[in-house]
């Protein structure tokens, strides 16, 4: 993790252990988690289509990580889960506009 550690030098921050960006990761998953069940409760159907877009894209990003050997094949069980997701959601918004 040597290169989030060059930006941290950059604006005179100590380096900080790998650990720390798994919880730093972990953050943003949660208030990203809040984002999305907020606009779940107000309806907005442009966040849900982009969420649409989103997860389409996260599906192709893991297929290439793992034919380019950079990820494990474990991903691709999340990348086939976020793109069922996906189709689900596109497919329930269809339906929403009849």
């Amino acid at each position: 993790m040597a290169v989030p550690n060059m930006f941290m030098s950059l604006f005179w921050l100590p380096a900080v252990n790998p650990d720390t960006w798994l919880r730093v990761l972990g953050l943003v998953v949660v208030v990203l988690a809040y984002y999305y069940l907020q606009a779940a409760r107000h309806r907005l159907r442009p966040m849900m289509e982009a969420s649409v877009h989103g997860r389409m894209a996260a599906s192709v990003v893991f297929l290439a990580l793992v034919r380019l050997g950079l990820g494990p094949a474990q991903l691709l069980l999340f990348g086939l889960v976020d793109l069922v997701c996906a189709l689900w959601t596109r497919q329930g918004l269809k339906a929403a506009e009849n």
